[in-house]
């Protein structure tokens, strides 16, 4: 039997990238939840996507996996992603107000 991780800790990774498909996913073992939940590891795939709709895959992929990288040595990295599109929206809301 085989998987993904170190044996008995359950803490593997998975990137998946389908071009053909137009798919990517990000999974992490249950050991890995800690450190890379699921709205985190949605946010690597998210930042990827717009190099994918370029279609320079390699270019999204080493950006994904440097931002997931980051995130597991423990840098900060700017992962409030509805914040930095909402807010605008928050500031037009208020002056149309």
């Amino acid at each position: 039997q085989w998987g993904v991780g170190n044996r008995g800790c359950d803490d593997g990774i998975v990137l998946l990238v389908s071009k053909a498909d137009r798919v990517a996913y990000l999974r992490t073992a249950a050991g890995a939840q800690q450190a890379l939940p699921d709205e985190t590891a949605h946010i690597v795939v998210d930042a990827m996507r717009p190099a994918f709709r370029q279609g320079n895959f390699d270019k999204g992929i080493d950006g994904g996996l440097l931002l997931l990288m980051d995130i597991l040595e423990g840098k900060e990295v700017n992962i409030n992603r509805w914040w930095s599109w909402m807010y605008p929206c928050f500031i037009i809301l208020a002056f149309c107000w």
